[in-house]
């Protein structure tokens, strides 16, 4: 009697067992950890950044509110003194003093802000021009808003007489009869429409004052926020102190 053992039975590998724990290996395979740390660091890293240049900004825009009011200031007390002057030769020198100084001024406000915020982290240029020409523009309008009031309401046409007054002095006449300057006027009064240099004078309202004050100062931030930035920016030697 002949007994046969099919041995292929015992080393035959069971495909559809196979087949079915490598699904479910993969249906319960770890997702990639390290995939999905990389993308959240990276977004936190992004929202602190979008954090931190939203402080830096706040910050130096309060300084330079608080900084530029005091300048606007030094450049109203130049204002008085130029109106005064009219009068009061000396005051006018004392106008010309605070024009002169008016760069001075600002540079020491801005090394003032830079003391204030280096223990945050130096101030680089960037931040150094931000805040310089966020100082002047804040300046400009603490300037404009004054220099509109006081037309508007106390002046009552009394700068534009005295300029007419100062004009008709013995060495004003001598320079406006030369021949360059009689024909700039006369182009001017040309493209103007006015009859005299006395008409247009007068026809100065309060807020073309203003306006011209603002265009020459906002001029005046743009320039001279390079010089100012370049010199009120954290120095080397202060970084390698630390």
């Amino acid at each position: 009697m002949t007994f046969s053992i099919n041995t292929s039975a015992f080393f035959r590998p069971d495909i559809t067992h196979l087949f079915t724990i490598r699904q479910r290996k993969i249906k319960n395979f770890p997702p990639n950890f390290a995939l999905q740390s990389l993308c959240s660091n990276f977004a936190n890293t992004k929202k602190k950044t979008v954090i931190l240049t939203t402080n830096i900004f706040k910050q130096t825009n309060a300084y330079a509110m608080q900084l530029g009011g005091i300048f606007g200031l030094y450049w109203c007390i130049g204002l008085f003194c130029l109106i005064a002057g009219f009068k009061v030769p000396v005051l006018s020198s004392f106008s010309l003093l605070i024009i002169l100084s008016a760069p001075i001024m600002g540079i020491a406000l801005a090394r003032h802000f830079e003391n204030q915020v280096r223990t945050d982290g130096p101030v680089y240029y960037g931040r150094a021009y931000l805040f310089s020409f966020l100082m002047y523009f804040y300046a400009t309008i603490l300037l404009a808003g004054i220099t509109y009031i006081y037309f508007s309401l106390f002046d009552n046409g009394a700068f534009i007489e005295a300029n007419i007054a100062y004009m008709q002095r013995p060495e004003m006449r001598e320079f406006m009869d030369s021949p360059d300057v009689k024909i700039q006027m006369q182009n001017m009064l040309a493209a103007t429409g006015y009859k005299s240099l006395e008409e247009f004078l007068r026809s100065i309202s309060p807020i073309m004052i203003t306006a011209n004050i603002v265009d020459a100062n906002l001029i005046f931030a743009v320039v001279l926020s390079f010089p100012t930035a370049l010199i009120s920016q954290t120095r080397i030697n202060s970084l390698l102190k630390k």
